[in-house]
This record gives C-alpha cells, sequence and structure tokens, in this order.
C-alpha cells in the first residue's frame, strides 16, 4: 500500500535517500530518466512519480525522516515539475488510473496541511480521471483501482461520503459474477478483459487491493460483510492457491504479462501475514486452515501441509493437477474462453499459449520458487512451448491490434473428481487439426493425440518440455517429438512399429505350435486319405475314431488357439460365421455318396474342433493332395482363394440355379472362371504352393484393404482367414 511495513522500513529509507541524491536540484528531475518516452509499458515519466510517492513515505512514516527538511523540499519540487508538465502517455491507463493513483497516494501521506492549494487542485482534478461511475468496468481490477483513487482523494479531503460511496461500490465487486462479467467466476478463476483467465495478472491486483482494504476497515463503518469475506476466502484458497507454486504463479494464468520480467512472477503482493489474518475472518474452519496452509507455502515452509487433488476451471478451459512434489497446469481455449491477447506490445508471440500447454514442476513444486520457468520467456521458441503440437516450419502469427488470430472449437473441456481429472480439447491451427485428451494420475500423466490432420506437407511437432535446466540461469532444454504428417504422428508409427512387432512373435509362436503338431497331423492324414487303395482298407479309422485322435493331437494347439487373443492382441485367428458353418457341414457331413469319404471325415474333425479358419492353417501345411481337397471344399461353398476373390461376387450370386452344383452334389468344382472342374486332380494344379487366403502377409503400412475392412463391407458373403494382424 502506501507506507512501508516495518520490514520494509530499512529498504524505503535507503532508496528515498538515494532518489534525494540523484535529484538535479535545478530541474527537478532525474537525469536518468528519459522523459521523451512514450512507450505503452516501459515509461520512465512515470518513475519520476513513484520516486516523488517513496520520499514521501520515508518522510511520513513513523520512525521514518519526519524532519528531514532537505527530503520535504525534494518532494515539493518534483512534484511542481510533475504538475507543471502533465506528461501524458499514449496507453489510456496510466492517465486514468496509474498517474491519479500515485498522485492522490501522496497527497494522503502529504497531508493537505503541508501543500499548497495549487498542489491540492491539481491532484484533485487529475483523480477526477479515475471516472469509474462513466465506464463499465464490471466487478473488474481496473474498478477497484479508479475506486482506490477516490478513496485516497475522499480521505485526504475529508469527504467521507466520496469514502463510504467506494468502499460499497469496491465490496460489491466481492461476488461471484456471471460469465460475461470480469471478475470472480464460478469455478473460483478470474476473469479480465472478456473470458480470459488473468488471475496471476488483474487478478492479482484485485485480490490484493481487496485483502489490504479488507484489513484496514476491520471494526469500522466500512468493513466488509461476513457473507463477503466468506467469498473472499474461498476465491484464495479453492482458485489461487491451486495456481500458486511455492511462491509464484503458473505462467498460464499471467497473460501478456509475462513480457515484464520477473517481478510479476511472484506473488509476492500477497504478504503471507495478511493471510493469517484473514483467516482469523472467515467463518469456515476448512477455509480458515486454507489459508494458513497457503501462507506458510508461500514462505517455502516445507512442514506446510500441501495442497494435493485436481481441479478443473471450466469457465477457463484450465485444469490443475497437483501432487506432492509435482504439479502440472494445462491451458487450453475454446470459442467459450479467450486464450491471450497482446495489448501495449506485450506477449507478440503468444499465438498458442492457450494449444493445450502443459506446463510441468518438479523442483519443490510445493514451496519452491519455481525456477523450471524462471524468466524463461525471452528464450523460448514459442513454437516449442510445453505440450502444443504444430507446424514446425509454419511463421507464427503477430498480434493485430491486441488480438492474436486463433482458431477457436467446441469440443474442449474437462472433468475431475477432486483428485484425478481428464481434459479434452479438439485443437485447430493453421492447417492443422487434432483430437487431444490429457489424464491425470498420481505418478504419472498420459497424453493422447488422434485424428490429426494437415492438408499440406508441413512438419509437425509435439513438445514435451521446455524448461530451464538446472541451475536456473544455465540453459534452456526443450524435448520435441517430431513427426510428418505423410507418416501421421509420431506416437502413432511407434505403436504400429509395437504392433509389428507384437505381430511377429505372434506369428513365431503360431508357427512353432503349427510344427509341433503337424508331423503327426500329417501322417496320420496321409495314412487315412491320401491313397484310395487305403481308404478302402479295414484298418484305417472311422469318422468317429478319427475325431477322437485328431482332437487329442491338436488340444494343446487349440489351447494356444484361445490364449493368443489375449497375449497377442493385433494377431488375430479368426472363426466363421454360421452360414459357412451350415453350408460345411452339409457338404463334408451329409455327402455320403460322393467321392473321397476319407478325406471328408478328417476335415469334419478339424473343422468340428477349431473352427473354418484353423482348419485353413492346418491344411495350409500338409500334403498337396489334401489342399486339391480343401480347394475343392473352398470352391464347393463358393470360397474363391484368390486375393481378389476372397469374397463371392455379385456374378457368382447371379449364377442361374439350374447350373449351381447341388448341395448334394459332391463332384463338380468351381474355379475362378466360373469353369466347372469335374476331378479334383484338376483342382489341384490351380492349387498355388502358397495360398495367401490362409495367411494373411504380415504388413503394417499396405495400402490395401485388410480381410477386416473387406468383411465389413460384405454383408452376407462369404469369407475366411487364418492369422492377421490387424
Amino acid at each position: 500500500m502506501l507506507w512501508p511495513t516495518p520490514d520494509q522500513l530499512n529498504a524505503t529509507l535507503a532508496q528515498a535517500i538515494g532518489n534525494l541524491s540523484t535529484l538535479d536540484p535545478k530541474t527537478c528531475q532525474w537525469p536518468d530518466l528519459n522523459y521523451s518516452t512514450r512507450g505503452p509499458e516501459n515509461w520512465d515519466p512515470v518513475l519520476h512519480m513513484f520516486r516523488i510517492s517513496t520520499m514521501t513515505a520515508a518522510l511520513t512514516v513513523p520512525g521514518g525522516r519526519e524532519n528531514d527538511t532537505v527530503l520535504l523540499w525534494a518532494v515539493h519540487c518534483a512534484l511542481r515539475v510533475w504538475i507543471e508538465q502533465d506528461w501524458q502517455n499514449p496507453n489510456w491507463w496510466w492517465n486514468y488510473i496509474q498517474d491519479p493513483l500515485i498522485a492522490t497516494g501522496i497527497m494522503l501521506m502529504l497531508g493537505v496541511e503541508r501543500m499548497s492549494s495549487e498542489e491540492i487542485n491539481a491532484i484533485i482534478t487529475m483523480s477526477y480521471r479515475a471516472n469509474w461511475w462513466i465506464k463499465d468496468w464490471g466487478g473488474g481490477a481496473n474498478l477497484v483501482w479508479e475506486l482506490q483513487v477516490q478513496l485516497y482523494r475522499g480521505l485526504a479531503t475529508s469527504n467521507y461520503s466520496a469514502v463510504a460511496q467506494g468502499f460499497e461500490v469496491m465490496w460489491n465487486t466481492v461476488q461471484i459474477q456471471n460469465l460475461s462479467t470480469w471478475g470472480v467466476q464460478t469455478d473460483w478463476s478470474y476473469h479480465f478483459h472478456g473470458p480470459q483467465i488473468l488471475t496471476g495478472a488483474y487478478g492479482d491486483a484485485w485480490a490484493t487491493n481487496i485483502l489490504h482494504f479488507h484489513l484496514a476497515t476491520r471494526g469500522t463503518q466500512y468493513a466488509l460483510s461476513q457473507d463477503r469475506i466468506d467469498i473472499f476466502g474461498r476465491f484464495l484458497t479453492e482458485g489461487d492457491a491451486w495456481f500458486t507454486m511455492g511462491s509464484v504463479w503458473t505462467w498460464g494464468i499471467l497473460g501478456r504479462v509475462i513480457d515484464r520480467g520477473v517481478h510479476v512472477w511472484y506473488t509476492h503482493l500477497f504478504p503471507s501475514d495478511q493471510l493469517r489474518a484473514l483467516a482469523m475472518d472467515v467463518s469456515s474452519a476448512y477455509t480458515a486452515f486454507a489459508l494458513l496452509d497457503y501462507a506458510d507455502r508461500l514462505e517455502h515452509r516445507h512442514e506446510a501441509r500441501p495442497l494435493v487433488g485436481n481441479r478443473h476451471f471450466y469457465t477457463s478451459d484450465f485444469q490443475v493437477h497437483r501432487r506432492g512434489n509435482w504439479t502440472a497446469a494445462l491451458k487450453m481455449h475454446s470459442f467459450r474462453t479467450i486464450a491471450t491477447e497482446c495489448d501495449n506490445n506485450e506477449n507478440l508471440n503468444g499465438e498458442h499459449i492457450g494449444d493445450g500447454v502443459l506446463n510441468l514442476y518438479t523442483r519443490d513444486a510445493q514451496y519452491g520458487s519455481g525456477e523450471e520457468y524462471e524468466n524463461i520467456f525471452a528464450l523460448l521458441d514459442w513454437k516449442t512451448i510445453n505440450g502444443i503440437t504444430v507446424e514446425a516450419d509454419t511463421p507464427l502469427v503477430r498480434c493485430n491490434r491486441g488480438k492474436l488470430a486463433m482458431l477457436n472449437t467446441t469440443f474442449v473441456g474437462g472433468v475431475s473428481d477432486g483428485h484425478y481429472g481428464t481434459a479434452i480439447m479438439d485443437t485447430a491451427a493453421h492447417n492443422l487439426m487434432a483430437k487431444r485428451t490429457w489424464h491425470f494420475y498420481d505418478d504419472f500423466i498420459i497424453a493422447l493425440a488422434n485424428g490429426i490432420e494437415d492438408n499440406t506437407t508441413a512438419l509437425l511437432q509435439t513438445t514435451v518440455a521446455s524448461r530451464l535446466l538446472p541451475p536456473a540461469d544455465t540453459a534452456a532444454v526443450c524435448i520435441v517429438i517430431v513427426y510428418t504428417i505423410a507418416g501421421k504422428f509420431l506416437f502413432a508409427l511407434l505403436e504400429k512399429h509395437r504392433e509389428k512387432l507384437n505381430c511377429q512373435e505372434a506369428y513365431s509362436k503360431h508357427m512353432t505350435e503349427v510344427t509341433k503338431v503337424t508331423p503327426k497331423l500329417l501322417a496320420y492324414i496321409q495314412y487315412n486319405v491320401t491313397s484310395a487303395i487305403l481308404i478302402f482298407s479295414t484298418k484305417k479309422d472311422n469318422t468317429k475314431v478319427a475325431d477322437v485322435i485328431i482332437g487329442s493331437m491338436l488340444y494343446n494347439y487349440r489351447v494356444f488357439v484361445i490364449s493368443t487373443g489375449s497375449k497377442y492382441r493385433h494377431y488375430e485367428i479368426v472363426s466363421k460365421d454360421m452360414e459357412t458353418s451350415n453350408m460345411l457341414h452339409m457338404l463334408c457331413y451329409d455327402c455320403k455318396d460322393g467321392p473321397n469319404t476319407g478325406a471328408k471325415l478328417i476335415f469334419r474333425a478339424v473343422y468340428k474342433l477349431f473352427g473354418l479358419a484353423n482348419l485353413a492353417m492346418c491344411v495350409d501345411l500338409i500334403h498337396e493332395e489334401i489342399k486339391a481337397k480343401f480347394r475343392w471344399l473352398n470352391h464347393k461353398i463358393g470360397i474363391i482363394e484368390g486375393e481378389k476373390d476372397l469374397v463371392v461376387t455379385k456374378k457368382d450370386k447371379a449364377l442361374d440355379n439350374n447350373k449351381r452344383p447341388s448341395t448334394t452334389d459332391c463332384n463338380p468344382v468351381m474355379n475362378t472362371n466360373d469353369k466347372m472342374i469335374e476331378n479334383e486332380n484338376e483342382a489341384r494344379k490351380l492349387m498355388p504352393n502358397n495360398n495367401i487366403a490362409h495367411t494373411h502377409p504380415i504388413k503394417i503400412n499396405s495400402n490395401k484393404e485388410t480381410l477386416h475392412q473387406r468383411a465389413a463391407a460384405t454383408k452376407g458373403k462369404l469369407l475366411f482367414k487364418s492369422a492377421i494382424c490387424r
């Protein structure tokens, strides 16, 4: 506020003496200041007023330099120059808020009895520039600053009606505002300049003033009401405290003031002793303890209770996740919110500040000083700030009249149960679109991206971390994941590589299992079906015996087939649908008078135990005669084995019923040219050595349709496959 606290007194006195020693007694100006500057933010002439204020505080504070006539002369000399020059800035804020605030503060500290009428009238005139009754400031910091001017003027001139009015209007800002009004929101975030979260900027200034004036008016007729005290306490503990790491703000809620250097980084405007005093005034014990803990953390006291949990600030598209030794802060934006601004030539590179920026604090996150990002902003590549996905080579959009052109989406938000949380954001920037999610847990964060689209050949990149290495003044590190639109997101590429390895491992084990069972199965099948003479031998097994023997041989293989689905989720062994099984049942079980009855009973046993797909795998590895028989079966049920003919075509479906083979006639065989083959030896000639319909090749990057896709597009048609990588 105006006068220094006891612990600030010595520093204030030293600064005042320093200002006095450097003041030019002839011009009453300071030679080190450039009075011609007109910068919207860094404006030297205002430092002239700040130095007068410091000298006035040293002159009037108890224990200061009350009787220092030289210091008093210097105050009047420098003040006269300011009144004569009345320096103005193109930025209205200096002229309407900051200058009147400093001037009325000087008048209040010095006292009108020690001032000339010229000085008093000039300051009163200047103070009316802060005309809050004309502007509609809502519940924002600008209103409180202008009310502060009125309070100083009223107190200095003993205009107590002005004082009463000032406090009444000021206290009205201590309430939960609707979304269209600047100030405290329903989720305890703070909006300013529209639906923009600025808790650590304008919100900091507002809360600091409310805290100071509440403590100053306790026990007076101007005191803050109890219900508003409780609202303010909850705002600090359920809002501000969540955005604070030790004694610093997370920089996602600072807005454009990140351009101003390290002094805006700290929450030093919240004196911990004042938070403890507020804790004595709130009616909720829970809020009181939370205020005490907050004060302790601001003082870096490690014995303080840490703030742990998850909170989604839904009006601001912001989520904070806190654990005992680390904190994450996620900043998003949507059509409902404003990500940032670039007024006064500040924050000119902030285009991506709201594009899913995920700031991670791991160095004493509960009690520290935020060294990961301290003064980092001049070092950052603003296309590689934490967590964003962008086109690497696309230039940043420049500021246009205080605004940054951003693409807003509607599907942005999050949920939280108070301990864990999830956030979702449809991201849009330039030509890039992506669907992104973040999932916050006890020891880790899962960040996912899907549906990444870009209609250019731009190089895309996602930044995992961009922060200072310890110690804080050494260097900045940036970890970036780069990917191209042609290859898709790198995470997707890694997943596909993992799928390929998954398939290869499963395929290797699959072949091992098949190799184990093949010799016995091959010998048995050859013994029973490959020789016409042996088929009619009385020593051959009948259907019932064959079922039992083959089932025994393939039991272990069956166990492997069943377990494969859970162990290797990218490797499938697919069974046939009911229609095919019914047809196979008719062809292989009910054709009692057809040829090769012995072969049919073997197929029956294998199919019954494993299904058509596994029957195909077994047949793939045995004698050519058996392959020919299987092909004959496939043609009979309408399954064509060529890669282009995995499904029955409409042409096949349209065959005249008179020409279609009977389901009780097992002799004819249909080839890919729709010619009838009466002999299975001819079918054997058409049979390729490597039947691609049986074993789908393990090719991850193939542009051809997968069997899954073909199956989905051919409802009611017959197809089969054995083992594939999906």
